[in-house]
């Protein structure tokens, strides 16, 4: 019965049972336990109790090791699941990276480009490697950078901002309308650590807007302004003029039988006439005036910051000496010539539908006179 339990022993601890019984119960142990004043019984005594309690332990770790290996396995395999989860998720977030239509620029903290996409690379007009590293402030101007710079410092500071519109400067130097959504991007504990912004391309929509824009305030036919630009550029001239005690000046125009050319050779011919005077009109006026078709052979020119009346009667008869002509080159033999009126702000009044209409008056009493000439307002005309 004694010899069981070192057996047990042995297969615990890996040696063979009868190498051990032979070591444990050869003549030589045995005398030497004798001369140690222990009996061979109180030896395998001793030796049973002992392994029973190696047993245990060995038992116990065992139990230890089963359960560490099963745990280690379940945390390997969770690691892999989580692993697995968060290349998915890297895949997805790549996928709407590049595939969106919009440019995505990930900024440092310090204003450096980390990472673009592709359509930022093509909107920018340069490769990808030669952007990142840069700072962001090189793709703008340095009046637009200011502007930018202040919004990034508010991103930066944890203010929300709402989506706004900004101008790239492109690899070749033209101008980029876009429309930027910037917002920080925080680690663990809120920490700051990039600032994403998604810039939509709006060039396109900006110039069909300059287009309408363009088209609201000019006349189509001659590329001049038309009656309410000149309105709003006559009201702030006028206001201007107030505040520093100058005068400016309206000029009417009305050309004297425009209609036998569009009774005589066509509308088309009328039209072209038009268009050359629009010219000549253009090219007589000071830089800061203003030179509009109302309707038909109808011009007003605003003369802003005029020093006198003299000054004023040496430009009018300047415009009228170069719109009275001769249009034979435009296969038209005729000569035709232009009344022109003038009121003088504020003289005459302080606000342009008023001098408008007295420029008006002016010129329908130069016509009364006998045409092709100049005349001011009078209060008794």
């Amino acid at each position: 019965m004694t010899i069981l339990p070192v057996m047990v022993l042995c297969s615990a601890l890996g040696f063979w049972r009868g190498a051990l019984a032979a070591f444990l119960f050869t003549p030589l142990n045995i005398g030497l336990m004798t001369l140690a004043g222990e009996s061979p019984s109180e030896f395998l005594n001793r030796i049973f109790w002992f392994s029973h309690f190696v047993l245990m332990i060995v038992g116990a770790a065992g139990g230890y090791l089963h359960d560490l290996r099963k745990n280690l396995r379940q945390e390997l395999s969770d690691k892999k699941d989580l692993l697995s989860e968060l290349q998915e998720t890297e895949r997805r977030y790549r996928s709407l990276f590049e595939g969106t239509n919009d440019a995505v620029l990930i900024i440092g903290l310090d204003h450096k480009i980390l990472t673009v996409n592709q359509r930022a690379s093509d909107m920018l007009g340069v490769s990808a490697h030669k952007i990142v590293s840069s700072q962001i402030y090189e793709f703008f101007s340095l009046e637009e950078w200011q502007r930018i710079s202040e919004k990034i410092e508010k991103v930066q500071s944890g203010i929300s901002l709402p989506i706004f519109e900004s101008e790239f400067i492109h690899f070749n130097g033209h101008k980029i309308y876009t429309e930027v959504n910037m917002v920080l991007v925080t680690g663990d504990h809120f920490i700051p650590m990039y600032i994403q912004a998604v810039v939509r391309d709006i060039s396109d929509r900006k110039i069909i807007e300059e287009k309408l824009r363009y088209m609201a305030s000019h006349d189509p036919l001659t590329g001049l302004a038309n009656r309410r630009l000149l309105s709003d550029i006559a009201e702030g001239t006028f206001n201007h003029l107030a505040a520093v005690d100058k005068q400016a000046a309206v000029l009417f125009v009305d050309f004297d039988g425009f209609k036998r050319i569009n009774d005589g050779y066509g509308h088309e011919a009328g039209d072209d006439f038009l268009k050359k005077m629009a010219e000549q009109i253009k090219l007589n006026i000071r830089e800061g005036d203003v030179a509009a078709r109302l309707a038909g052979d109808e011009f007003v020119i605003l003369l802003r910051d005029v020093p006198d009346d003299e000054d004023v009667g040496a430009l009018a008869a300047r415009i009228l000496r170069d719109v009275s002509r001769d249009i034979g080159d435009m296969n038209i033999p005729m000569h035709i010539t232009a009344s022109v009126g003038i009121s003088l702000f504020p003289k005459d009044a302080d606000n342009f539908n008023d001098l408008l209409k007295k420029a008006d008056e002016a010129m329908y009493q130069v016509k009364k006179d006998g045409k092709n000439g100049i005349g001011f307002y009078k209060r008794d005309a």
